[in-house]
């Protein structure tokens, strides 16, 4: 499905590659024990630090090795994302040793953005980036945060091309995912980038067919997973301070209670949205990463999964809010936000008690400007093609909508999967 809209030279390449695995002229290995060694050797570095799971790590190349049917060219892609966080994570380890004000960094009152996937919490995370009050991880810090970035050079660091290669690779591979959801070097990104170098993260279920470690992950207690967390903001505010973390993913769903228990000042914005629109968007988004690095999608398997999961992310969600009735939860619905984004902002900053300047609103504004000039590929889908009936879903999150008083929106029932049009970039 997905190669059918690679470039001839990338399915030639993918092809190639897996003439050369089925010979034995290549060998990708995703041993976990081979590759810690081979980043040790690289970077000279032995100590892997506090927080980091070999369980995580094992489940993770255990799976893309036998569950994600991953063709040559995707084994290869997750050995060196694999290599490159281990790496990332040794030398932060040591810097964290060679510079002790690093773990003297303060994270005060951080903000958090999450709700369902696909449900406006994008949109909102690059809107209130705006505000010069914020700090949020750019991708390239994310994806090479070592050594610690410096606000000096926040916009001219020689990591952004990197990182720009880095994700011109994945568009080469699945060119319908820009349409999707947009990636940058330099646009904020969210956590499940920085908790993969934990190897506790929802980012690798989202890339590969791994259903071993989402058993896992779906049971674990992630506090230890948001220690790590915390290391990782004290790691890239160093040198690039700012009064507020923003930060953002929908899995933060699954941590809730870890939040609070790392973060106790912590402000959580949870968005809401239609749970069969939500779904269907996020198992075509699910769908089309996995076709990445795999030539076997199952999009009804994908859709199956996505509602159970998802399900229990907010079962679990409601449990650490009634635990905390005081407060430090704001809600968003999807059509407020659409339809007066301002309006959502000024309400956001009523709620935490912050003042909103002058000079951020004007920054929110003239993105909202960009945003409605922007013709970028729209995002076809429909919850058919992944045997998700909205009425049934709609039940299944019955406790949910009920809750937040979530709006039914319409759900296209067929498209062809993975087909790309033109048309204004909604918020998802």
């Amino acid at each position: 499905m997905q190669s059918a809209q690679r470039s001839s030279a990338m399915r030639l390449l993918v092809r190639l590659m897996d003439g050369l695995a089925a010979v034995g002229l290549l060998r990708p290995a995703l041993d976990p024990d081979r590759l810690v060694a081979r980043a040790r050797r690289r970077t000279g570095l032995e100590d892997l630090g506090e927080g980091f799971d070999e369980t995580g790590l094992r489940l993770l190349l255990e799976g893309c090795q036998e569950d994600a049917h991953l063709h040559a060219l995707g084994a290869l892609a997750a050995r060196q994302d694999v290599l490159t966080m281990l790496c990332n994570r040794l030398r932060m380890v040591d810097e964290r040793r060679r510079w002790p004000e690093i773990a003297e960094q303060r994270i005060q009152a951080p903000l958090f953005i999450t709700g369902l996937p696909r449900s406006g919490t994008t949109f909102l995370h690059r809107l209130l980036a705006q505000d010069p009050q914020h700090r949020s991880p750019a991708a390239w810090e994310l994806l090479y945060p070592s050594p610690p970035p410096r606000i000096e050079t926040a916009t001219t660091d020689r990591r952004i091309a990197k990182a720009r290669r880095s994700i011109g690779w994945l568009h080469l591979l699945a060119p319908a995912f820009r349409h999707i959801h947009e990636v940058g070097p330099t646009l904020p990104e969210e956590c499940i980038a920085a908790m993969g170098h934990c190897f506790v993260s929802e980012r690798f279920p989202a890339m590969y067919r791994i259903p071993r470690y989402e058993r896992w992950f779906d049971a674990l207690l992630l506090d230890a997973a948001y220690a790590d967390h915390r290391r990782m903001l004290q790691h890239l505010q160093w040198r690039h301070p700012a009064p507020h973390w923003l930060l953002k993913a929908p899995a933060h769903l699954f941590g809730l209670d870890a939040i609070f228990n790392t973060y106790p000042d912590a402000h959580i914005i949870q968005t809401h949205r239609d749970p069969a629109r939500s779904l269907a968007s996020w198992a075509s988004f699910v769908t089309t990463l996995h076709g990445a690095f795999s030539h076997r999608v199952d999009p009804m398997e994908i859709g199956n999964n996505v509602s159970a999961r998802w399900q229990h992310a907010l079962e679990r969600a409601l449990q650490a809010r009634a635990q905390r009735p005081g407060g430090g939860f704001i809600d968003v619905h999807y059509d407020a936000l659409v339809a007066d984004p301002m309006g959502t902002v000024r309400a956001i900053y009523r709620q935490l008690e912050r003042p909103l300047s002058a000079e951020a609103e004007a920054a929110m504004q003239h993105f909202l400007r960009d945003e409605s000039k922007e013709q970028a590929g729209r995002h076809h889908y429909a919850a058919g093609d992944f045997g998700l009936d909205p009425a049934r879903e709609r039940q299944r999150f019955a406790f949910y909508i009920h809750r937040f008083g979530v709006s039914e929106e319409p759900v296209p029932q067929r498209s062809r999967i993975g087909a790309v049009g033109t048309g204004r970039r909604r918020a998802a």
